[in-house]
């Protein structure tokens, strides 16, 4: 939840940020590639780090480092000071998936993980959830500043609580260890790659469902943050439905590639959501939900799955790479799209494209096979 909470601050009070700074929509979008970009860049180095020192200590350095991004973004008066808070938000999204993958490498065996990597993931969409929820009361109440700091203050009272009660690392057979320098399985390649355009979907959608809503639809900003909360709320649903299904039902591969067309039917209801009706915003949190946000979770599976409890860190942080880097151009792509054209369809439709690649990447590759466990020593 907390590696990805500026992202979605930003996001729900995307207005205020723009007013109180005197930005455009595509400088909005170019703050929240800051994060992405740079945990696009530090993922497969903080992987790799993770492997290293241990899931426990990657968990705790993922919450000092986001509480420390949230005070930032609550200090910043200019957009450079904006895009550095971004940016230190990022090293900490960086670390989330690496660590807690490897946490489930570590201590879940095989036939429960799907459900356990849902539930994971769904922290993420708890966050877009209880920002949605919360945010624009709080701002109206204490201002959008005091909001984001509360934010990283409840983070680092988290690393506190992590330090006293998560297990330590159990400790691995030395050829395990050994392991963590080796390739990584050639699936993870292909895996960036569909992370890649899922990543520039998912930044068009849910960072700018809000202001879609408020701008195009007609809601007032409480309103149009709670379109993006349905789209958190369901999304916890989601993905823990969609973790067993891939685990025990459907397989990684075919669930990548039905992600991917769901998230491209999700695109086309919001290009033509202004002419059919405020109301479709509604069903289309749902799907996006079950589709662009769902997606996340078979990945992580199907990393934990194929590179086992050695690799886990460092093959997550490569398609962590890919993923943050769809972000990255997802964002400002979006926003500039609606600035030159003065509307929102022809972002979707781009968006709708980038999903359609994502699916045939999904229906041409392999299941990942399943890396035997290796016990304790």
């Amino acid at each position: 939840m907390f590696s990805v909470i500026q992202l979605y601050t930003i996001a729900i009070l995307a207005s205020e940020v723009r007013s109180d700074l005197g930005i455009s929509r595509a400088q909005l979008g170019i703050i929240g590639a800051a994060n992405t970009a740079v945990g696009a860049m530090m993922s497969p180095f903080i992987g790799g780090v993770i492997d290293r020192v241990g899931a426990r200590a990657g968990v705790i350095g993922v919450l000092i480092g986001s509480g420390l991004g949230m005070l930032a973004t609550a200090g910043a008066q200019t957009l450079w000071l904006m895009l550095g808070a971004s940016a230190l938000s990022g090293v900490a999204q960086s670390g989330g998936n690496p660590a807690t993958n490897k946490l489930i490498a570590m201590h879940v065996p095989a036939g429960k993980r799907g459900a356990i990597t849902g539930i994971k993931q769904s922290g993420v969409t708890l966050s877009l959830f209880l920002c949605g929820l919360t945010l624009p009361g709080a701002s109206a109440l204490i201002g959008w500043r005091s909001a984001a700091a509360l934010y990283g203050c409840l983070s680092f009272a988290l690393a506190f609580l992590v330090w006293r009660k998560l297990p330590p690392d159990p400790r691995r057979r030395p050829s395990t260890t050994m392991n963590r320098g080796g390739p990584l399985p050639t699936f993870v390649r292909r895996i960036t790659v569909y992370a890649l355009m899922m990543g520039i979907t998912t930044a068009g959608m849910l960072r700018f469902i809000a202001l879609f809503a408020e701008e195009e639809l007609g809601y007032n900003e409480t309103t149009a943050g709670l379109a993006a909360a349905v789209v958190g709320l369901a999304g916890i649903a989601a993905r823990i439905t969609w973790g067993r299904l891939a685990e025990h039902k459907v397989g990684t591969r075919p669930a990548l590639t039905l992600l991917a067309l769901l998230t491209a039917v999700t695109a086309g209801l919001l290009a033509v959501a202004p002419p059919v009706g405020a109301w479709l915003i509604w069903p289309i949190a749902v799907l996006a939900a079950f589709s662009t946000v769902a997606w996340n979770v078979v990945g992580n599976l199907a990393i934990i799955r194929g590179a086992g409890p050695a690799l886990a860190g460092r093959a997550t942080g490569v398609m962590l790479f890919g993923f943050l880097t769809g972000l990255s151009i997802g964002a400002p792509m979006t926003g500039a799209i609606v600035d030159a054209t003065g509307d929102y369809w022809p972002a979707w439709l781009a968006i709708l494209a980038a999903a359609l690649v994502a699916a045939a990447i999904a229906a041409t590759g392999d299941e990942p096979a399943l890396v035997p466990e290796e016990p304790p020593s």
